[in-house]
């Protein structure tokens, strides 16, 4: 998230950037606020949608519109925090998560079994596998100051190995950025990785092929994706900078 509690999402032209305002909306008058699911385009060979997981709390009845062309309008009824169609207001619970955090993804293929490591303080190192894709993932984040090892995702093959050590919790995760496409034929899998920190920069790791994204503006805290033998897609969550 930059400054004015945005989150940037972006992609190649001509397909759109998205950007996603959540600090001041999700916690005013003490209650969680605009609950959407918001989808956008990054193309490969063929167009890929990919959905930006709501924000807020638990309740509510969920709800889903679907994908279309674009969006004509918008009109939002609210005292507050925002009215749901599904029955009066969505949530009004005060900002019990502190960290506000947001699921982004996944980005890459639909093949692989899912998996969800969670959200935690931080990120305090990346174990990559890889050659003309990314194989496995590991990562070590960090809870009350302490490691939390999570487990490995993808395969056991991979000719070079990248291992990434964080000063946490002074240095933090800003930006993933990456490649995704078919390696030859079939599902699209994750190609390449770099990592940005608030300090320094990681790779690129990988064959930087397909169609390139980027996500930035705020402390990524935990990773999601799918995998089998490789990386398949790759997801984030994503909390705003501290405030100092």
């Amino acid at each position: 998230m930059h400054g004015d509690g945005s989150l940037l999402l972006s992609s190649p032209n001509p397909y759109p950037t998205l950007m996603l305002f959540q600090e001041d909306i999700l916690c005013r008058h003490g209650s969680y606020l605009l609950i959407l699911l918001i989808m956008f385009h990054m193309g490969c060979e063929k167009e890929h949608t990919i959905a930006v997981e709501p924000w807020g709390g638990p309740a509510g009845n969920p709800w889903d519109d679907g994908t279309y062309d674009g969006v004509r309008e918008i009109t939002l009824t609210s005292s507050t925090c925002i009215d749901g169609g599904s029955g009066g207001h969505i949530t009004s619970q005060g900002c019990q998560n502190d960290q506000n955090t947001i699921i982004v993804g996944l980005l890459g293929g639909p093949g692989g079994s899912k998996w969800d490591d969670g959200s935690y303080d931080g990120v305090r190192e990346i174990t990559l596998k890889y050659g003309s894709c990314i194989d496995s993932i590991q990562v070590v984040y960090e809870k009350n100051f302490k490691p939390v090892y999570a487990e490995k995702h993808g395969g056991s093959g991979g000719a070079n190995t990248a291992q990434i050590k964080l000063q946490s919790p002074e240095e933090f995760l800003t930006t993933v950025s990456g490649h995704y496409c078919p390696k030859r034929s079939g599902n699209s899998l994750v190609r390449s990785l770099t990592f940005k920190t608030n300090w320094r920069t990681f790779g690129p790791f990988g064959v930087e092929e397909g169609t390139p994204f980027s996500l930035e503006g705020g402390r990524i805290v935990g990773l999601k994706g799918s995998s089998g033998r490789l990386l398949d897609a790759i997801g984030f969550y994503i909390a705003p900078f501290k405030k100092t």
